[in-house]
């Protein structure tokens, strides 16, 4: 009876332990998982905009950048930093400034990334045109695009990144202002028609096919 009661005692024992070892094991598993459930943001990768034409590669390279920045402001994605994307896709005889939408799903995975935002920046005559789309990794499908046709300066195209941010995290997108940009481009305009007229000017008085009356003589 006694050794029967041992044995008993001692199947409780390890029963008690090894509740006590899946309560350890759980207990992190849960916190993480009501962590990620307060953080519900999507992992994204923003690659660099391919050129088109009519841009720079280094100025589309610095939009890129600032579309990062918007998305990341906007705190509504958990944005991969250019340098880690650069250290794993290197690692992966991938280019960032290379990737297109073919391989864009590929390189999120390698990335960890849930979302990839892929686009293409150009400019045909005095239109600047940029079209990025936020592709989801796991099904290869585009869940977000924005398309945006832009008139001005090229500074204007800061706020053209601003608004592509916008859109994917479901806002409104902003009015594009320029007044003090404008300003001095009416300026230029209006100094350099007028340098032109004067230079018009006087090109014809010294040729003698303009003249200009004298001024009366006092009394």
């Amino acid at each position: 009876m006694n050794k029967l009661n041992r044995t008993i005692a001692v199947i409780i024992a390890v029963m008690l332990f090894n509740l006590q070892m899946g309560s350890l094991v759980c207990c992190p598993t849960r916190l993480v998982a009501q962590e990620k459930s307060k953080d519900n943001k999507p992992v994204v990768a923003v690659l660099d905009l391919q050129v088109s034409g009519g841009i720079l590669k280094s100025e589309a390279a610095a939009l890129s950048d600032r579309l990062r920045s918007e998305m990341q402001e906007l705190k509504k994605f958990d944005l991969i930093e250019r340098s880690q994307m650069d250290a794993l896709l290197k690692e992966q005889d991938f280019s960032i400034s290379e990737l297109s939408e073919s391989n864009a799903a590929k390189a999120g995975k390698l990335l960890s990334a849930e979302q990839v935002a892929i686009g293409t920046i150009g400019k045909v005559g005095r239109t600047y045109t940029v079209d990025v789309r936020l592709i989801e990794v796991e099904t290869g499908k585009v869940i977000n695009s924005s398309k945006q046709d832009y008139i001005g300066p090229t500074e204007g195209l800061v706020q053209v990144m601003r608004n592509i941010a916008r859109i994917f995290a479901g806002l409104e997108p902003m009015k594009i202002k320029l007044e003090s940009n404008a300003i001095w481009w009416v300026l230029g305009g209006l100094a350099i028609g007028g340098g032109a007229g004067a230079f018009l000017l006087l090109k014809k008085k010294d040729s003698g096919t303009a003249s200009f009356a004298r001024p009366p003589a006092l009394p």
